[in-house]
């Protein structure tokens, strides 16, 4: 089983305006970049300010990077996926004041998956893994097209807006399945980009890319 710790996400702020979740902290050979949705990230000149904040109101600091790295292509269509470099790591300098995984859930090993958990920024929403969504209309989200994506129905309540980039925790297995990206329409339903996916897309740019827990 990995090692993994849950709890809220914490708050992403673009140019100071609080926009979604943060989904984790990653590395390459170089640098750490903090992952959310690129639709949460994307649309700004590199180097444009990025912070973070816990609920205990600690603070990280960080810049957009390559717009060539938001909505890359990924598994049949554009990657709902974007990174800010770390300049202060904030709530991520400790294991303890965020959402994290361990390890990252293989693209097959998903369909034996019943249970996970949500951490978004504004709470813990439990879902159940309802089926991979093969690129379509299935996958527009906000006139937006995507490639494969993974829906999620809620168990009680679901998610809200802000909880976009919120780590997708496997349970019991306690591991990385994916990054919520919306809400369906219908209030029943995340969709989320698989954590595999993610990796493989920033690999090919960033060699080395991974998790840092």
């Amino acid at each position: 089983m990995a090692t993994f710790q849950i709890g809220r996400s914490p708050d992403v702020l673009v140019q100071a305006q609080p926009m979604g979740s943060a989904c984790c902290i990653w590395r390459d050979g170089l640098r750490s970049y903090v992952l959310s949705a690129a639709h949460v990230l994307g649309g700004l000149a590199e180097g444009s300010g990025v912070q973070w904040i816990d609920t205990a109101g600690t603070l990280g600091l960080g810049q957009t990077i390559d717009p060539s790295l938001y909505f890359m292509e990924g598994n049949g269509g554009p990657l709902d996926a974007g990174l800010a470099s770390v300049s202060v790591a904030g709530p991520f300098s400790t294991s303890f004041g965020y959402p994290w995984a361990s390890r990252i859930m293989s693209w097959d090993a998903i369909d034996s998956v019943r249970s996970v958990i949500i951490c978004g920024k504004f709470g813990q929403v439990f879902a159940t893994f309802e089926e991979k969504v093969p690129p379509g209309p299935a996958t527009m989200v906000d006139g937006r097209s995507n490639g494969r994506l993974l829906r999620l129905r809620y168990d009680d309540v679901s998610t809200i807006g802000g909880d976009s980039g919120a780590p997708v925790i496997s349970l019991p297995e306690g591991m990385l399945m994916g990054m919520h990206i919306a809400r369906e329409a219908n209030r029943l339903f995340s969709l989320a980009v698989a954590a595999v996916d993610i990796q493989e897309a920033f690999r090919a740019r960033l060699p080395g890319f991974e998790l840092r827990p």
